[in-house]
Parts: structure tokens; C-alpha cells; sequence
């Protein structure tokens, strides 16, 4: 039931590797920190976490595998998963075209700006999170493929793999922190600029679209 230190090392490792790796996730933080600053992370983070371990949960529990085995399953969520990066993409280009009249002093000094008054709750911060990693088909798929390499079989596998995960999780959470505060640094000292923001913005929007194509078209 114990992990050896040596693979206890190497899945850190392997973790810490997909964690700085450019995602979805990471999009969808910097989206929210440029509309909302930095408050935005705790129910964004939240919510990425919480989908995580979704995943993690399936995963021990035996039933992601039906992502694996049924072609129909994996399509359906594939699909969804990249349909909802597709249209938060597309909200948040549409967004930035639309923010041409307001300033980013206002933002960042806290005015009840139109993204403020209308976007910012709590809770559609943090279910965007989860829905985001809920969605992803990859998640489940990583699970599938890395617990069981470094989680024995049997009944040890079960505490072993959600320890894993846990793992996994706390390292995600302080990566994305430390991201997040980089971009509402970014955010202030764009304070005079933006246009600058704008086009940030939108490129964000465009990342998210093009993650959630190539999530509508992975391959098992």
C-alpha cells in the first residue's frame, strides 16, 4: 500500500510537467483575472480542482474506463467538452469587443463595470471551473493511464490513487495561484492601455476556441 519514494518522485515529477503545460484551465483563469481581477481565482481554482477530482473519484471507482471502451460515451463528452470551451471562446471575444467604451482604470479601481455588474459571481466562476475539467475527455484519460502505474493493484489501490490525485491537485493549486497573480499584476500595469487588455482578451477568447476544437477532435 505505500508508494516508493522513487515513484513517489517520479509521478511529482510527471505532475508537475502537465500542470505548467498550457491548457484550457489556464485559459479560462486568465480570462476571468482580466475581466474580474484577482479575486477571481478562488472560485475559478475551485472549480478546475473540483473537476479534478470528478476524475479522480471515476477513475478509482472503476467507471471512467467507460470513456475508454465506449466510442459513443468518449464522442459524447468530447463533444460537450469542446462545444463549452468553443462558446465561453466565443463570450469571451465578443466581450472584448464589446468593453471598447470602457477603460481599465475602471476595472482595476474597482468600478461596477458592466463585466462586474453582470459576470462576476461566485458561483458561475466556479461551476465554469468545474465544468471546464468535468467536460475535458483528456482528464479522464490521464487518470486512466498514470494512477495505475504508480498506485498497486488491489485493495491498496483505492487510497493510494486519491492520495494521488491529492497530490496532484495541491500542486495545480499552487501553480495556478501563482499564475493568476502574474496576470493581475499584468492586468494593472496594462491599466493605461486598453486596447492592450482588449486584444489580450480576445486572444484568450481565441485560445479557449482552439483548445475546445482540438478537444472535439481527440482521439481515444
Amino acid at each position: 500500500m505505500v508508494i516508493m519514494l522513487t515513484d513517489a518522485l517520479t509521478f511529482i515529477g510527471i505532475v508537475c510537467v502537465i500542470t505548467v503545460t498550457p491548457g484550457a484551465d489556464m485559459a479560462l483563469l486568465m480570462r476571468h483575472v482580466l475581466a474580474h481581477g484577482y479575486r477571481a481565482t478562488w472560485p475559478t481554482v475551485a472549480g478546475i480542482v473540483s473537476g479534478l477530482m470528478v476524475h479522480a473519484t471515476l477513475c478509482v471507482a472503476g467507471l471512467s474506463v467507460v470513456l475508454r471502451e465506449s466510442e459513443l460515451a468518449f464522442s459524447v463528452v468530447k463533444l460537450a467538452g469542446g462545444a463549452w470551451l468553443a462558446w465561453i471562446g466565443i463570450a469571451t471575444i465578443l466581450g472584448a469587443m464589446r468593453s471598447r467604451a470602457e477603460t481599465i482604470e475602471e476595472h482595476v479601481e474597482g468600478a461596477e463595470t458592466r463585466s462586474d455588474r453582470d459576470a462576476f459571481r461566485w458561483r458561475t466562476l466556479y461551476l465554469r471551473g468545474l465544468l471546464t475539467n468535468v467536460l475535458n475527455v483528456k482528464i479522464a484519460l490521464l487518470y486512466i493511464a498514470l494512477l495505475p502505474q504508480f498506485a498497486p493493484s488491489g485493495s491498496g489501490f483505492v487510497p493510494v490513487a486519491l492520495a494521488l490525485a491529492a497530490i496532484q491537485a495541491a500542486i495545480g493549486v499552487a501553480w495556478l495561484l501563482l499564475y493568476a497573480a502574474a496576470i493581475a499584476r499584468t492586468r494593472i500595469a496594462l491599466a493605461g492601455s486598453p486596447r492592450v487588455q482588449r486584444w489580450i482578451e480576445g486572444g484568450t477568447g481565441a485560445a479557449l476556441v482552439g483548445f475546445g476544437v482540438r478537444l472535439a477532435s481527440a482521439a481515444r
